[in-house]
């Protein structure tokens, strides 16, 4: 069985790679621009996106920082 603190580093090792991944997603919305694929409302769901996965590492930090000074 993993252990909680195992656990929480790797979810905050996979939300690094979301908001990466969501970066990256955004920018590709905005180079390409196309109307016809809502380009822009995707661009503006991946910054929303990326604003939430800031607010969630945060919070996991704060879970990991509570393993390290107990």
């Amino acid at each position: 069985m993993r252990t909680p603190e195992v656990i929480m580093t790797e979810a905050f090792e996979k939300l690094s790679q979301t908001r990466k991944l969501l970066e990256e997603a955004e920018s590709s919305y905005k180079k390409r621009n196309n109307d016809n694929k809502a380009d822009k409302e995707n661009a503006a769901n991946c910054r929303k996106s990326i604003l939430h996965i800031a607010h969630a590492y945060d919070e996991v930090s704060a879970i990991l920082e509570n393993d390290i000074n107990v």
